[in-house]
């Protein structure tokens, strides 16, 4: 019982980190919501897939578009069904790789994960 609580105390401190972090993404302030995500994510690895959706955006920003797209990968074997992470690679692979069919299926994928969700205002 005591690892079990142990561990969601983690889980709960970790994402208090990747609030912050949002927090700073938000206000512009990237070098230092960077900080916060690696923090997050190394306080419990369950965000993992977060820390690679939010610096892969990161990267994109500073035009670092391999290192974008290896984090969104990363992300994407982390969490399989978290939409926003084949959103970011499609539009990484459209814009940035001219993948055109990759990033249609990234697309697809993302809203075969949000179907019915989106209308309800819910995405996860």
């Amino acid at each position: 019982m005591t690892e079990t609580k142990n561990v969601l105390i983690k889980l709960e401190s970790a994402i208090e980190l990747m609030n912050r972090g949002d927090e700073l993404f938000e206000s512009g302030e990237l070098e230092q919501a960077e900080v916060y995500y690696k923090k997050g994510s190394d306080c419990s690895p369950i965000v993992g897939f977060y820390y690679c959706y939010r610096v892969g955006w990161i990267r994109e920003i500073e035009g670092k578009y391999e290192d974008a797209l290896e984090l969104f990968n990363k992300g994407i074997s982390l969490k399989k069904d978290y939409a926003y992470l084949h959103y970011h690679k499609g539009i990484m692979l459209k814009q940035h790789f001219g993948m055109l069919k990759d990033a249609e299926a990234c697309f697809r994928r993302c809203i075969e994960l949000e179907n019915g969700k989106i209308e309800k205002g819910i995405c996860s």
